[in-house]
C-alpha cells in the first residue's frame, strides 16, 4: 500500500511552511539546486535526475523539455527528495529501469497533491462535462498526474469519476514534450 496519508501530510506541511505550491520557490527554500543539462531530445531521453552530494541536493533537468513539463517533473523530483532522499546513495535517474515502482508511484502522488488543488479539480468535475483528459489539459498536467489526484481524492473520501485507465508508474519516462505535437496535450 502507498503511504497516502504520509504523502498528503508532507505536502500540506511543505505548502504551509512556504505558503506556496510553486516548485521553483519550494526548491529554492529547500536549498535544492536545479541544473539543466542537454540529455537529448528523443522520447527515451532522461527527463531528470535527483541526487544528494554530501548535504547538497540537486535536481538535474533535461534542458530540452518545455517549461510546462519541467514544472511537474520538478514536483515529482521534489517528491523523491521529501519522501526518498535518504534511499539514494547515487543519482536517482527518471528512467523506468532504474526506479523502484513504489517510489515512482509515491513521487507521482506527491506531485499530484502538490500541483492540483482539491477544490478546483472537484469543482471542475462536478460543474462541467469535460473528460478527464480535457481537465488534465486545463490544469496543465498529463492525464496520469490527474489520475493520481483522483485516487488521492477517493482516498480522502470524495466521490470521484471512475478512471478510464490506471496510470503507469513510469509515465514520466515516456515522450513528454519530446514529440512535435506535445502542445496539443497541455495547451488549450
Amino acid at each position: 500500500m502507498y503511504r497516502y496519508n504520509e504523502i498528503i501530510e508532507s505536502v500540506r506541511k511543505l505548502k504551509k511552511k512556504y505558503q506556496t505550491n510553486d516548485v521553483y520557490e519550494i526548491t529554492e527554500n529547500l536549498k535544492i539546486n536545479i541544473w539543466e543539462k542537454d540529455f537529448g531530445t528523443d522520447k527515451d531521453s532522461i527527463k531528470a535526475l535527483t541526487f544528494k552530494n554530501v548535504r547538497i541536493a540537486y535536481i538535474v533537468l533535461n534542458s530540452n523539455l518545455p517549461e510546462i513539463i519541467k514544472v511537474f517533473i520538478i514536483a515529482h523530483e521534489l517528491g523523491h527528495y521529501v519522501l526518498h532522499i535518504d534511499d539514494f546513495s547515487k543519482a536517482h535517474v527518471e528512467k523506468s529501469f532504474f526506479g523502484n515502482q513504489q517510489m515512482e508511484i509515491e513521487a507521482n502522488i506527491f506531485a499530484a497533491e502538490l500541483l492540483i488543488n482539491d477544490e478546483e479539480v472537484l469543482e471542475t468535475f462536478y460543474n462541467n462535462e469535460y473528460t478527464q483528459y480535457q481537465i488534465a489539459s486545463m490544469f496543465n498536467v498529463p492525464y496520469e498526474l490527474l489520475a493520481y489526484k483522483i485516487m488521492l481524492l477517493k482516498h480522502k473520501g470524495y466521490t470521484v469519476p471512475k478512471l478510464p485507465e490506471i496510470p503507469k508508474s513510469n509515465f514520466l519516462s515516456g515522450s513528454l514534450g519530446m514529440d512535435a505535437d506535445w502542445e496539443c496535450y497541455y495547451v488549450d
